[in-house]
């Protein structure tokens, strides 16, 4: 299996290369590179990982001249892969580097495998945020009436020809 994981960051100095090196540790055995693409963070994420992955043809690193945002920092991640699977996850050590193994083998069995936190397994340290987002999705549920569980998850896996299927226009 070929996998590109997409890393979208900003202000992730402190997470960024212990993320990366644990990322490897458990995708040993699979063709793989990993996507920084980094919004012009002021802390210079994206210059400590150009410095720090140079000589390291598995680590692409992508700097946005201008903040253009989460959501289109991941669109550019995915325009510059060359994978046949994407798996999203953010930079900040909310999303667990230890699942992305079993979500390439699930991946086999359907569309797309989302890490949610509302899950079987699925947890937030943070209370508030916690509550605060559960009540945010029953609110997207009701609005978009949608069976999604976790509107707002940004670990997901996926592949290039089933994501090429989605009208990405209109998302």
């Amino acid at each position: 299996m070929q996998v590109s994981i997409i890393l979208p960051t900003f202000n992730e100095k402190n997470n960024i290369l212990l993320l990366v090196k644990l990322i490897k540790k458990y995708i040993k055995n699979i063709q793989y590179e990993i996507i920084i693409v980094d919004d012009n963070s002021p802390d210079k994420t994206g210059l400590i990982c150009i410095k720090k992955f140079k000589k390291d043809n598995n680590v692409k690193v992508l700097i946005n001249k201008t903040r253009i945002g989460f959501a289109k920092s991941i669109h550019k991640g995915i325009l510059h892969s060359s994978k046949k699977l994407l798996i999203i996850m953010d930079a900040d050590f909310t999303h667990d580097p230890i699942l992305i193994p079993k979500m390439i083998r699930l991946i086999g069995e359907y569309d797309i495998i989302s890490g949610s936190r509302y899950c079987a397994g699925g947890y937030m340290v943070e209370q508030i945020h916690s509550h605060l987002s559960y009540i945010y999705n029953i609110l997207l549920k009701i609005v978009l009436k949608t069976q999604v569980h976790d509107n707002l998850g940004g670990f997901f896996c996926i592949s290039k020809r089933n994501l090429n299927k989605l009208p990405g226009k209109n998302i």
